[in-house]
């Protein structure tokens, strides 16, 4: 939507300026699904606990769909974890993200207009979660980089269910 005003640091992603207001978001409370810009339909999952836990895109829902964003003890920054776990999104360098339940890091949401967001990692100079192939195909594996602007690095926070 559009707006004269600026967009608050307080406001939700369907607030967020045409433009992308470059302030933070807050995320409200409840699981959600986190889509790629890339196409609008594919989200963040990840396949289990033992197995793989690197985050991917999937079209169709699945176990490890729905993430919730707990405030972190830095303003404006949150812990990101798998709803109904234990397992938080971590970023490992040089350019992976996982899930973890011994670790948890520190993500910041940024509002880059049209109701999408980039999702920075503090720990790692604020790079942010990136789609480095450009693919939705399901399984599509996901990381973090520099802003290098494009569709791979911008995402939709929708609640579940929508």
């Amino acid at each position: 939507m559009k707006k004269n005003t600026k967009t608050s640091e307080s406001a939700i992603p369907d607030q967020a300026l045409e433009g992308g207001s470059g302030q933070r978001v807050t995320v409200p409370r409840g699981p959600k699904r986190i889509f790629t810009a890339l196409n609008g339909t594919s989200f963040l999952y990840f396949k289990g606990f033992t197995e793989d836990r690197e985050l991917r895109l999937h079209s169709t829902v699945n176990l490890f769909n729905l993430w919730e964003f707990e405030p972190s003890e830095s303003a404006g920054a949150y812990y990101i974890r798998a709803s109904g776990t234990d397992f938080f999104m971590i970023a490992v360098q040089p350019a992976k993200v996982f899930v973890s339940a011994e670790e948890k890091h520190e993500w910041e949401i940024w509002d880059v207009g049209n109701g999408y967001v980039n999702i920075s990692n503090r720990q790692y100079s604020n790079r942010i979660l990136k789609n480095w192939s450009g693919s939705t195909v399901d399984d599509t594996v996901v990381g973090i980089g520099g802003n290098t602007g494009g569709e791979g690095i911008k995402y939709r926070i929708d609640n579940y269910p929508a």
